[in-house]
């Protein structure tokens, strides 16, 4: 079970901004393997319609996301499926959702429903971020509870103008005044996304932790729409990577965010009894899946082909049982 125009019902009934969303994935869902030279175009009025839905749903959610692993219905069983960075992958994102529910399927015997979270990243370095994007806020538009997004650190503008999702913009517009348009109200939505996810007693964030994060409530007072600002708790929670090989809780870096140790991630979890684990993507890491500190914080990984030769990546599973397995996605010729 994955998001698609099939699980849409009522279609009479919906708001205008349903509507147009149901119009763009009709259409994505018709190209699922483009070629690098390809694209679907919309145009720039219907982009920013679907940007201004998805705005008033993120705008109603909050920076930081308390989400219950069990479904309200406690006959229906729930499974969660964790994307790290995708950049621009379009065609292996559609893989992933198709292949890795199915595998999950497989496992269940009774009623059962996914849900996915992305951990950001869904722009810059690849073909389709364009497509990638809109498709996830369509599939936001019309399955809110389904599809939990929060934001990286390529949803900024001042980084994804200079790594390829402007360029790709102007490209796919022809350098018109429909692609300022388009790049504008796509960064200001992502202005609006969330910056962490609490589910259960995982922590799920982008980049990592902070030595300015004493309790996750400071993500929680934080007020959307957010500019990233060096220095800050949201900076560093986008930039942040872990180092096995660090003996202090923190380091500064000049070129990212803070290295942070076990010692940082033992008092981050020492304050924090509800929380056992911490979930994040951000790095390239060998087969899309690494473990660090006693599993105590994981890496994933999903955009295949992201370095020359790197076929392979992965999503972390939760499934209703509480069993907790990375399912790796090869893809033969990744974008």
């Amino acid at each position: 079970m994955y998001p698609c125009i099939n699980d849409v019902k009522n279609t009479d009934n919906l708001s205008d901004g349903q509507k147009c969303a149901v119009k763009i994935l009709k259409k994505l869902e018709g190209h699922t393997n483009l070629r690098s030279f390809q694209c679907v175009a919309f145009p720039a009025e219907q982009v920013k319609k679907l940007c201004d839905s998805v705005t008033e749903i993120f705008s109603q959610e909050q920076s930081l996301l308390r989400l219950k692993r069990e479904h309200d219905d406690p006959n229906v069983k729930l499974n969660w499926i964790i994307v790290g960075d995708l950049h621009g992958r379009y065609n292996e994102l559609w893989k992933i959702v198709r292949n890795v529910t199915r595998h999950v399927n497989s496992k269940v015997q009774e009623k059962y429903e996914n849900r996915f979270i992305f951990l950001g990243d869904y722009v810059d370095r690849g073909s389709h971020s364009l497509e990638l994007i809109l498709l996830l806020f369509a599939w936001k538009i019309l399955f809110p509870h389904m599809v939990l997004m929060i934001r990286g650190n390529h949803e900024v503008m001042k980084i994804n103008y200079f790594y390829g999702f402007y360029q790709e913009v102007l490209r796919k517009y022809r350098k018109g005044r429909q692609a300022t348009e388009v790049y504008r109200v796509i960064n200001e939505t992502f202005c609006y996304l969330p910056l962490a996810i609490i589910l259960n007693n995982i922590f799920c964030v982008h980049g990592g932790l902070s030595p300015l994060l004493s309790n996750v409530e400071q993500i929680d007072q934080l007020k959307i729409p957010l500019k990233i600002l060096e220095n800050t708790i949201e900076y560093d929670i986008l930039w942040a990577d872990p180092d096995p090989y660090l003996t202090a809780a923190y380091v500064p870096t000049t070129t990212r965010g803070p290295k942070f140790g076990e010692k940082a991630v033992e008092e981050f979890l020492k304050n924090h009894d509800e929380i056992d684990q911490i979930i994040r993507a951000h790095q390239c890491v060998t087969m899309g899946y690494l473990e660090h500190f006693d599993k105590k914080c994981i890496t994933v990984f999903s955009a295949p082909g992201y370095k020359t030769g790197q076929r392979c990546a992965a999503v972390y599973v939760l499934y209703h049982d509480d069993k907790r397995q990375p399912l790796y996605i090869t893809v033969k010729d990744p974008e």
